[in-house]
């Protein structure tokens, strides 16, 4: 009886204080939200230009600005509580249910929209707002407005907005030429430096270890460009395995050294425990964009993709890189036509045998990081 008089009095307190729950307004149940940087939206892919090597993806940027590779915020309104001082916070979740292991939270005070950022691709959210206002001098009322859906685009690539990186994205996703597979997500990640052009944040260094769970930093500057040469480990702190190889780019990796870099760098690719991994070079651009042909060749991605994924490095801080004739791109792949194939994914790993990786590894990289496509 106790109970259910305590029970009644908080139900009626939560009923005087509020008259209507707020009301979810934008994004619209049931709406699809485009979270793709702006600039990819005007980008067309190289099948869609004919391969029209004089397209130059940087261009697309508007209004001198420097920095476009991080993905578009949603926004969040809703029409407030019939209650006075009444606060908010934002609730979004994949499960209706808001379960504390899968809730993002954003506190507005009294405002009455929100914005959150990096949320999956092609994902279904629910989201709410939770309401509480004082109804005596130390009693609180607390309710919750309708439910609502929204789900994200499935443009590739994921991108990340992580305060004070440039260019990091997800490297999964993407098809191989066939289909039937496709690159798992949340396993290889490329981005720019920590330390260098960039100063990590302590948000965004918890978000590097505990959301994306880096196991490994693929490092491939030369000591130049550390921070604290010779004594360097990870920025990520010294419980991440700091592999560095000082790999060139484009058509510098032909000599013995790179060669030999390649293999070593591909045996440490094909074991299981170096993932998730976050590969970088100074601007995640050139040597990491390399790195990362050489990788999606081994999982058998298009062409065309492989050309998309390294212009997409065009809407970061890093500058313009295009795939015309005479371009770093192009002088790589003119170079690697000295090995067999029809495609550069299949000349590519040509290289990579030439270079001492063998088809045991090449096997258990595709066993890692290859999924069945939906």
């Amino acid at each position: 009886m106790k109970y259910f008089l305590s029970a009644l009095v908080a139900l009626i307190a939560t009923a005087t204080a509020f008259a209507d729950a707020p009301k979810p307004t934008t994004p619209q149940d049931g709406a699809t939200v485009d979270i793709r940087p702006a600039v990819q939206k005007a980008y067309k892919s190289p099948e869609e230009r004919n391969w029209d090597g004089s397209y130059r993806p940087g261009k697309l940027k508007e209004n001198n600005e420097q920095d476009c590779s991080q993905p578009t915020p949603v926004t969040f309104q809703w029409e407030p509580a019939t209650a006075k001082g009444a606060n908010y916070t934002l609730q979004i979740s994949t499960s209706d249910a808001f379960p504390a292991n899968d809730l993002i939270e954003v506190a507005t005070g009294e405002h009455t929209t929100a914005t959150a950022t990096n949320f999956n691709i092609g994902t279904k959210y629910y989201w709410r707002v939770r309401a509480e206002a004082q109804t005596g001098d130390a009693t609180y009322a607390v309710c919750h407005s309708a439910t609502y859906s929204f789900t994200t685009s499935d443009y590739l690539p994921r991108w990340y907005d992580l305060p004070n990186l440039s260019n990091v994205r997800d490297a999964g996703g993407w098809k191989t030429a066939d289909g039937k597979k496709k690159v798992k997500m949340g396993m290889v990640y490329r981005g720019g430096e920590f330390d260098q052009r960039s100063s990590m944040t302590p948000e965004t260094k918890k978000y590097l270890l505990e959301t994306m769970g880096i196991r490994v930093d693929l490092d491939l500057r030369g000591p130049s460009e550390w921070k604290d040469a010779p004594d360097y480990y990870s920025p990520l702190g010294k419980e991440v395995d700091w592999q560095n190889f000082r790999i060139g780019g484009y058509d510098g990796i032909f000599n013995d050294n790179n060669k030999k870099l390649f293999r070593d760098m591909f045996k440490m690719l094909a074991k299981r425990e170096s993932y998730p991994i976050y590969i970088h070079c100074l601007a995640g651009a050139d040597r990491t964009g390399t790195t990362l042909v050489a990788l999606k060749s081994v999982l058998g991605c298009s062409d065309g993709d492989l050309a998309m994924d390294y212009e997409f490095t065009s809407f970061s801080k890093y500058g313009d890189r295009h795939i015309g004739e005479g371009s770093a791109f192009g002088n790589m792949c003119k170079k690697l036509e000295e090995y067999e194939g029809e495609t550069i994914a299949e000349r590519f790993v040509g290289y990579l045998k030439d270079c001492g990786v063998t088809d045991e590894e090449l096997d258990s990289i595709r066993n890692i990081l290859l999924e069945d496509a939906e």
